[in-house]
């Protein structure tokens, strides 16, 4: 059985990029995730995205590229802990702050593209 199989799902919170629920947009979720450093150095990342996204810089993908990045998402950072519930929402903060910044910078051109 693989990781993916044997992982718990009740703690699962299956947010885009760990902030937003799909098909929803607002509210946004700050913190909502185990990492290192600290859970501000997270909120404050993952503000960045918030930010923009209120004033119309960053444009959400579409609700099936959220789904589908939401689950490859959870294989990347997930894969490294073993199954427990506790880990339904670790993640490698190094990982997840690069991850996160080349998010904001397609949102940025997808907002562009609508204007």
């Amino acid at each position: 059985m693989d990781a993916e199989e044997d992982r718990p799902t009740g703690y699962r919170l299956p947010l885009f990029k760990r902030i937003v629920t799909p098909g929803i947009g607002n509210p946004c979720f700050a913190g909502l995730a185990q990492a290192s450093p600290t859970i501000v150095n997270l909120a404050e990342q993952q503000s960045k995205l918030i930010a923009r996204h209120l004033t119309g810089e960053y444009e959400l993908p579409d609700v099936a590229e959220m789904a589908a990045t939401i689950a490859r998402d959870e294989a990347k950072h997930l894969g490294q802990y073993y199954s427990a519930p506790r880990h339904t929402i670790q993640l490698d903060f190094a990982r997840y702050v690069r991850d996160l910044h080349r998010e904001i910078e397609a949102g940025r051109k997808r907002a562009a593209a609508v204007r």
